[in-house]
Order: structure tokens, then C-alpha cells, then sequence
């Protein structure tokens, strides 16, 4: 008996298994195979700031496997702690011995506390029991030791508890390595009250009553908190595919998926019915399909869809549609109008449902579409031109695209010997499609046909040489200037049939030629220092004309050029010893520059700078000598000029250029002037002397 006196002295709340540590224990309390029994709480009322009734209820059997930890030897299993501690230990259970254990262990269970006992908690308060309880062992089995007879007891209390003012009930489960968590612990609900939510619900089960939990999934001191509360209709919802907005094709095929919320453990399986132009009942699960074209349905039919969760409470919430058939198109109304970039809109002439188009003109379609049962009507406009198009809108829509010669034109895309056949027109497709949410559909299309309504595409290049000139490359004077334009192209026509126009500042190379006839290159010949302009003009067979204008710059040729001699002025009397001013005036037509000066003899004038020609004219330089001649006969005159960067000097001869005279004799004045006053005395007198005698 001391023994079994000892045992009460060290109670715990609970028998705990005979394992050492907390990792054993776990592992020993996960041997759920070995335990055997159920619990049962039965939640009697549930309300805010109230007292709240309960009943407890719990049968186990144990393996002897495992022992208790009130008598020593806990390891060595139930039995040999019995016979040992509590009888003679001569390895045999008698009776007295399994009555005496099972008044120590009812010692061991006499709890009040709801957590101690591993029942539960109210509100975070621990529900308390009201009276004694109703313990029932289960005798260990009179025998050897070695004999495995389980052992085990049945319990059942009334317990109290109280809820607190939130609105959200909390029902708090211990886990702390009991035994008695080792079996399922079913929680019965009042009618009109539910399981809401818990971290833990991986290890709830639902019941119809109210849910069972599996604590031994659970590990040790994780306690397993629950919130309930009243029971609330499950939310119904669900979704369609297939068929539009609102309407449906007798040909559709309709996909129903129905989702029923509840906040339960297990959500309410959906049930359906269809109702209208055909019946269909007690349809249940998730998804429903309906193949339309099963149920010999017409324009203007319709049906209706309805869906109902109910749960374990029998309250229920539905969602429902109704579908109109639908199997007519939507309207269509098109309007097609050409642009040509200046602003103002044609309308298309078609034929059928085809219309040219010039290349680069811009198109303008302005759609709209009507449904029957005002469904909204998608509207598609596609086309293949190049880049491509796709464009969708609602009802109305309106497109704004310039079409252009497509890769079978002839174009820069070609290499220029292929550019010179005939090719034919490129095709697009304009495709436009109004389908309602149903699926009828209306589509018109078109073929754009690209017609060429400019003239040949003229590609010039300048050549001196038999080598093409760059772009800022110089041309210089007395070069032989070269036209090809046998990279030129027209879109569509072939090049040999196109005609052509060149002239050079006003003066024409070739005068409406065939292509053919020249080929692609015209010899310009040289140019003088300037700006010249080349216009070259360019029609196809349909008389469409291109005009380009290429403006070239002939620049002065290298060094200092004198194509004309040097002028002389002479300023003064041309006779011995009288002073002269001699000019020479100069006119270089190359880009180099000098100086020049003019001898006569050892006399020569200052030195004047030679200018370079440029673009508007050539460079003028004129020198003065002065100089009083000291015999008659011809002037010696030399005009020399250097080119320092050519580094060399040359001499032009001027000598004949001017002639000196010999004064006149002394003498000779007084005797003219005598001369002349008797001539005119002797004239005078034979003059009036006639008339007086008259």
C-alpha cells in the first residue's frame, strides 16, 4: 500500500506514456495503432457572455506496453510496475493487485481542470467539471506479467465554461503529450452552430454534428485552437464557358462549374436544374457540360440554369442564369472610302468585293454592327499588307491604313537587274468580322488590288571615269561627265517601255527616248566652272511622269589656268621719254593661286596676288608697271607669275604689244603754228574781199 501511496503524491494532470525523453515520447504517442478508444465533447449551448454547458466522455485501452509515470520502472511496462510496486513481485497479477492499481489510477484521473484533464478550453478559459466524475476502470487482467492484456479506463463529466463579448468563439484543444490525445476527440455542436476556421484543420474532420479531431497528428504542445460560430448559408457561385453574354447558339456546348463556399470543413456539393425550352433534374457535382444540339432547340428559345449548396444545416443559398437562344448574325454595315494624302475621302468603287487601290493611298472603313438581342459585337479587321493588320473594337470601329506596293513590285528591295520586267499588281486582303458573344458570325472580304498611278522611279548617279561619284564628291572642270540611270525602276511596267527626257541647263541630251536606246547612260560631256542643273523626266506606258532635278557643281580644275593672254592698257603718251602706266590684267580659271608681276627690262611693277576661280567665275589679277621710255621702237614686256605650291615661275612675252614713238624736232611747233596763221589770214581775205567788191 505504501507504494500505492506514493503514487498519488507525484500526480501529474495526466498519465503520460513510459518513454524518457520528449523526442521518444513523440515518436511513442505517434504508435496511434496501439491505442485504442474515442472521446466525445458535447457542447450543449454556445452564446456571448454567458455560462456554457458541456459533457465529457472518454474510453481508452492502452497496450501493456506501455506504464504509467507514477510508479517507478515506467520503461519496463505496465504489468511488471504493477507486480513490482504494487504486489509481491512474483510475476504474477492477482486480483487485489489489479483492484489496488485501479484505485491509483482513478486517483491519478480526479481532475476539475478541463486543460489538465485533456478536454478543453472555452474562450481561452479552461472548462471545469461540476461534479465527481464517473470513472470506470478497465481491470489489467489477472496472470503473468508477460501476458499483453491492454488496460484502460472510461470517464464521463459534466463540465462549465463561459463566453466572453467577441462575437467569434474560441474552443481551445491542449496537446501536450497526454495519453488521452492519443485517440480522436469528436466535438458535437449545438444545431444552429458551426466550425469557422483553425490553423490546425488539416487534422479536422468534418461530422454531421459537428467535426472529429485526430490530436495525435499533432506535435506536443502545439495546442489546437478552433473558432465557431452561428451557422451562415454558403455563398453560391458559378461560372459559364461557352455560349455569349447572355445567349447561346443551338449548337453550343456550355460548360457549367459551381462553387459552393461554406465555412465548414467540407464545402456543399452543388446540385442543378435547367428549366425552360427543356427540363434536366438532379444534376449534381462541380461541373455540368449541356451539348445544345441534343435538345432540338430554335432561334428564340430559351432556358434556365439553376444551382443550390445546402449544408449540414439545411440552409441553402442558389445562383441561376437564363439563356436566349440565338442563331442569327449580327447586322453588318460597312463604308469604304480612299484617301490620297490631300485630306479628301472617295468613296470605293467595287466590283464584287474587290477595289484598286494607288500605292501609299490611305483606306478608310467604317464598320458598325447591330445584334438582335443588343448583345455587344465584337468586331475583327485584318488584312495581310505589309507589317500586317489586326484591329478589334466593340459595335463600332473605324480604320485608317495606307496600303503600298507589296515585295512582288518592282523596288529597291530587288537588285537593279531585276528591277526591269513587268510585274503584276499586289493583292491584299481586308477581311471584317462582326461575331456576337454567341458565335454567330458576319464577315465580309475584300481584295485590295495596288495599282501603280506615278511614274518610274528615276535613281541617278553621276560617273567620271567609269567610277560612280559619292555624294559631296568634286567635279572639276574639263572632266567627262557621265549620267547612268540603269538603277532606276518602274513599279509595275517594264523599264524598256518607259521614255525618257534629259537635258543639261536647258539643252537636251535625248528628247523622249525609249529606254532601250541608251540603255541607262548618257555621256554629258564636259562642264564649264559653275552650277548646272540636269532635269531628267521619266514616263511609263500609261503616260504617268516623273520629274527629277539634279543639280551639279563643277568646280575650278587644279593650279593656276590662263586660258586667254594676258590684256594690256597703256596710260599715257606712247612717245620717248614720256611717262607710261602699263596694266596687264589677268584671268586664272583654276583653283590654284601665285603671284605675278610685269618687266620691262629691269623695271617691273609690284607683285599682285593670283586669286583661285570659284563657283560664280573665274579669279582676276591685274599688275601696274610704271616706266618712261627711253627709245622709240617696241616695248620689251614680260609678265611672270609664279605658283609657289607647284613650286615654279613662268614668263609670258608681251614684247610688240606697245609701240614707242620719237618726239617731234624743236622747231617744228612754231613753224606749224606760222603755218597756219597765214592760211587762215589769206583765207579770211579772199573771203570778205569778194564780197565787198560786190
Amino acid at each position: 500500500m505504501d507504494a500505492i501511496k506514493v503514487g498519488p503524491l507525484v500526480l501529474t494532470f495526466s498519465l503520460l506514456l513510459c518513454l524518457s525523453s520528449a523526442n521518444s515520447l513523440a515518436s511513442e504517442v505517434s504508435q496511434t495503432e496501439h491505442i485504442n478508444g474515442d472521446a466525445t465533447l458535447s457542447l450543449h449551448n454556445i452564446g456571448q457572455s454567458q455560462t456554457i454547458s458541456a459533457t465529457w466522455e472518454l474510453n481508452i485501452q492502452v497496450p501493456n506496453m506501455i506504464g504509467v509515470d507514477f510508479l517507478p520502472d515506467k520503461d519496463r511496462g505496465l504489468r511488471y510496475q504493477v507486480d513490482t510496486h504494487i504486489g509481491n513481485g512474483d510475476g504474477i497479477i492477482s486480483a487485489l493487485e489489479s483492484d489496488r492499481f485501479s484505485l491509483s489510477l482513478e486517483e491519478n484521473r480526479s481532475w476539475t481542470n478541463g486543460d489538465e484533464g485533456g478536454c478543453c478550453s472555452f474562450d481561452q478559459t479552461p472548462f471545469f467539471a461540476t461534479n465527481q466524475i464517473e470513472f470506470t476502470p478497465i481491470g489489467i487482467g489477472i496472470g503473468p506479467i508477460e501476458d499483453g492484456l491492454p488496460w484502460g479506463w472510461s470517464e464521463r463529466a459534466n463540465l462549465t465554461g463561459f463566453g466572453d463579448e467577441r462575437q467569434v468563439r474560441l474552443l481551445d484543444i491542449p496537446r501536450t503529450g497526454s495519453i488521452v490525445e492519443e485517440i480522436p476527440l469528436r466535438v458535437v455542436l449545438p444545431g444552429t452552430w458551426e466550425y469557422r476556421f483553425s490553423a490546425q484543420s488539416a487534422v479536422i474532420s468534418s461530422n454531421d454534428d459537428g467535426f472529429t479531431i485526430d490530436r495525435s497528428l499533432v506535435a506536443a504542445s502545439s495546442d489546437i485552437r478552433i473558432s465557431l460560430g452561428v451557422n451562415e448559408p454558403p455563398i453560391a457561385s458559378a461560372l459559364r464557358s461557352g455560349g455569349g453574354s447572355a445567349t447561346a447558339t443551338s449548337t453550343s456546348e456550355l460548360k457549367f462549374t459551381g462553387m459552393c463556399t461554406d465555412n465548414g470543413l467540407v464545402e456543399p456539393i452543388p446540385s442543378w436544374s435547367v428549366s425552360g425550352s427543356f427540363e434536366v433534374d438532379d444534376l449534381n457535382g462541380e461541373e455540368i457540360s449541356l451539348a445544345l444540339s441534343e435538345y432540338d432547340l430554335y432561334h428564340g428559345d430559351s432556358i434556365h440554369v439553376s444551382m443550390i449548396c445546402t449544408d449540414r444545416h439545411n440552409s441553402s443559398s442558389s445562383w441561376s442564369q437564363s439563356l436566349m437562344i440565338d442563331d442569327e448574325p449580327p447586322s453588318l454595315s460597312i463604308s469604304l472610302q480612299l484617301s490620297a494624302g490631300t485630306g479628301i475621302w472617295n468613296e470605293v468603287e467595287l466590283e464584287a468585293f474587290d477595289f484598286s487601290s494607288p500605292s501609299g493611298s490611305v483606306v478608310r472603313a467604317m464598320v458598325s454592327a447591330i445584334d438582335g438581342n443588343n448583345d455587344p459585337v465584337t468586331l475583327t479587321i485584318s488584312s495581310n499588307r505589309s507589317g500586317g493588320l489586326l484591329k478589334t473594337g466593340f459595335d463600332t470601329m473605324e480604320m485608317t491604313e495606307a496600303f503600298y506596293h507589296g515585295d512582288s513590285a518592282n523596288g529597291p528591295h530587288r537588285e537593279p537587274n531585276d528591277r526591269l520586267i513587268e510585274r503584276k499588281p499586289t493583292e491584299y486582303f481586308l477581311s471584317i468580322i462582326a461575331k456576337d458573344s454567341a458565335g454567330n458570325r458576319n464577315e465580309s472580304n475584300y481584295t485590295i488590288t495596288i495599282i501603280d498611278d506615278k511614274g518610274p522611279i528615276i535613281v541617278p548617279s553621276i560617273t567620271h571615269d567609269g567610277n560612280e561619284l559619292d555624294v559631296g564628291s568634286s567635279i572639276l572642270t574639263g572632266e567627262e561627265v557621265v549620267l547612268v540611270l540603269n538603277q532606276s525602276y518602274d513599279r509595275l511596267d517594264a523599264l524598256n517601255e518607259t521614255k525618257w527626257t534629259v537635258d543639261v541647263d536647258g539643252l537636251p541630251v535625248i528628247d523622249n527616248l525609249t529606254y532601250n536606246t541608251f540603255n541607262g547612260i548618257l555621256e554629258i560631256g564636259e562642264l564649264t566652272t559653275g552650277e548646272h542643273m540636269i532635269s531628267i523626266q521619266a514616263m511609263d506606258p500609261k503616260g504617268h511622269i516623273s520629274i527629277m532635278e539634279l543639280p551639279l557643281q563643277v568646280y575650278p580644275g587644279e593650279g593656276i589656268i590662263f586660258l586667254q593672254e594676258p590684256g594690256i592698257e597703256v596710260s599715257g603718251r606712247t612717245i620717248v621719254d614720256n611717262g607710261l602706266i602699263i596694266s596687264s590684267s589677268m584671268t586664272n580659271y583654276g583653283s590654284g593661286t601665285g603671284y605675278a608681276k610685269l618687266c620691262s627690262g629691269d623695271i617691273c611693277s609690284p607683285e599682285a596676288f593670283i586669286p583661285p576661280a570659284s563657283l560664280t567665275g573665274p579669279g582676276q589679277t591685274i599688275v601696274y608697271l610704271e616706266l618712261r621710255p627711253t627709245s622709240a621702237g617696241e616695248l620689251q614686256l614680260a609678265l611672270i607669275w609664279s605658283d609657289p605650291k607647284a613650286g615654279f615661275e613662268e614668263s609670258v612675252d608681251l614684247s610688240g604689244k606697245v609701240i614707242i614713238k620719237q618726239r617731234a624736232p624743236t622747231w617744228l611747233p612754231p613753224l606749224l603754228v606760222a603755218v597756219f596763221i597765214i592760211s587762215a589770214s589769206s583765207m579770211a581775205i579772199w573771203r570778205w574781199g569778194n564780197q565787198t567788191s560786190e
